[in-house]
């Protein structure tokens, strides 16, 4: 009696651990007030295990990081300075992750050292402005200056008048919009100088901004 044995040829393809494959990109941007590039690099970067990864950094850029929580420092690639160092934690969760971060505006560094700069406001401080022509719906009508660098606002209602006053000292470059009832009326950029006297506002409303609306 004659056995018949039967061969099935199954390709084998290596079995990729799913988790291997969740790489992202990690880059690191630090700029002014005013958005200008300050020159800084990457002086340690480890993951939540203590991994360093440090060495895959090129300049302030790196590739396929793990996906998961890592814990960097930052220092001034120009000068070298135990000053200005900035620390903190992010999250590689993205094909592609970016964070910009704000150097401290307090610190002017240097070859020699670094300087605290300490800008005193005066106790009547208050940035004045004012829209025209009055758009009807005065009464819901706001204004809002957000940092175009960093979390640092500013907003205020604007008066029957078509007045309006910030009494925070705002310094760099801001967005600043005017609103109403979640409408867009006025978008402007708008760059504050170190000045203890800024010049008033004037806002003038034009056309409308036109809103794209992504869905």
């Amino acid at each position: 009696m004659r056995t018949l044995l039967v061969f099935l040829l199954v390709p084998i393809v290596p079995v990729v651990s799913a988790a291997a494959e969740r790489t992202g990109s990690l880059g690191f941007q630090v700029v002014d007030q005013f958005g200008k590039a300050v020159p800084y690099k990457v002086q340690s970067c480890a993951d939540s295990k203590g991994h360093d990864f440090t060495n895959r950094f090129s300049g302030l850029e790196a590739a396929r990081l793990p996906f998961g929580r890592y814990t960097y420092t930052l220092s001034r690639r120009d000068v070298v300075s135990p000053y200005g160092r900035i620390s903190g934690k992010t999250d590689v969760y993205r094909p592609e992750n970016w964070v910009t971060l704000l150097a401290d505006p307090t610190l002017e560094i240097g070859p020699g050292g670094a300087i605290a700069v300490d800008r005193e406001i005066p106790r009547d401080f208050v940035v004045r402005g004012r829209i025209a022509p009055i758009p009807e719906g005065i009464e819901s009508l706001w204004v809002r200056l957000q940092a175009a660098h960093g979390a640092a606002f500013a907003e205020a209602k604007v008066d029957p008048s078509g007045e309006f006053r910030i009494y925070e000292p705002l310094f760099g470059s801001y967005v600043l919009n005017v609103l109403r009832d979640g409408e867009f009326l006025h978008i402007e950029p708008v760059v504050f100088l170190d000045s203890v006297h800024p010049d008033p506002i004037l806002i003038q409303l034009g056309e409308r901004p036109v809103v794209r609306t992504i869905h």
